[in-house]
């Protein structure tokens, strides 16, 4: 049976839950008796302090004074220290208030995160429709994570009607500014013709990108091609 682009968005985002925000992430493990997939929640709980991801910004006053005074990147990096715990109490409904305040106005990043929010009802109730909306103002600001998201959105119709050419092409967009995830989707519809004209040779230069900076899914995809292909 010909393997369908899509299977491999929804494998994707079983794997990892929010593809920018780092947060409420999910693990999968093979099961070698019945080629099933198994979810797992990590237990942040039982992460030890030192495993944490090192804070980028600190809580602070004067953080909170710019937020307060209508600054949108100090809203969103206030966001961001109540979603990690950076300088304060982790505080999943004041993490989505801040940015959310930050994304209405129009900080490209923090509307990618309030579409994630949405979409996987952090902070807010889960909104597939909402998550999407956000998607697409990040998107249309140039934001390649919105981008991505906003393609996986019509590739699996979470919000909008599903779309494999919007989808292909909101890929691309992502994959045009080095989304790893973006130029891996990008290649597998371009290896497949899911939404635009089938090219295996350039599909596989974008594989090609995507591995080398890690993409788990494209390394995976070269390991099962022949060798001659996978160098070329």
């Amino acid at each position: 049976m010909k393997r369908h682009f899509y299977y491999l968005v929804l494998a994707f985002t079983a794997i990892c839950m929010v593809t920018s925000c780092g947060n409420k992430k999910q693990s999968a493990e093979d099961d070698d008796e019945d080629d099933t997939v198994k979810v797992e929640k990590t237990d942040e709980k039982a992460v030890s302090q030192d495993q944490k991801a090192q804070p980028e910004i600190e809580y602070s006053d004067e953080l909170k004074q710019r937020a307060e005074n209508r600054d949108p990147e100090a809203m969103f990096q206030l966001g961001r220290c109540y979603m990690e715990g950076w300088g304060i109490e982790e505080n999943e409904h004041e993490a989505a208030s801040m940015i959310g305040k930050a994304a209405i106005l129009k900080h490209a990043e923090a509307q990618c995160y309030l579409g994630e929010f949405y979409l996987y009802g952090y902070g807010l109730p889960k909104s597939e429709t909402s998550a999407a909306k956000w998607f697409k103002k990040s998107a249309e600001q140039g934001f390649a994570a919105g981008q991505f998201n906003l393609g996986k959105c019509y590739a699996l119709g979470e919000g909008v009607e599903e779309d494999v050419r919007e989808a292909a092409k909101w890929f691309k967009k992502a994959a045009d500014q080095g989304n790893a995830e973006g130029e891996y989707f990008y290649g597998m519809a371009l290896l497949e013709g899911d939404g635009l004209a089938k090219n295996v040779d350039e599909g596989l230069e974008w594989i090609k990108k995507a591995a080398a900076q890690g993409q788990p899914q494209a390394i995976e995809e070269l390991k099962n091609l022949p060798k001659e292909q996978a160098k070329n």
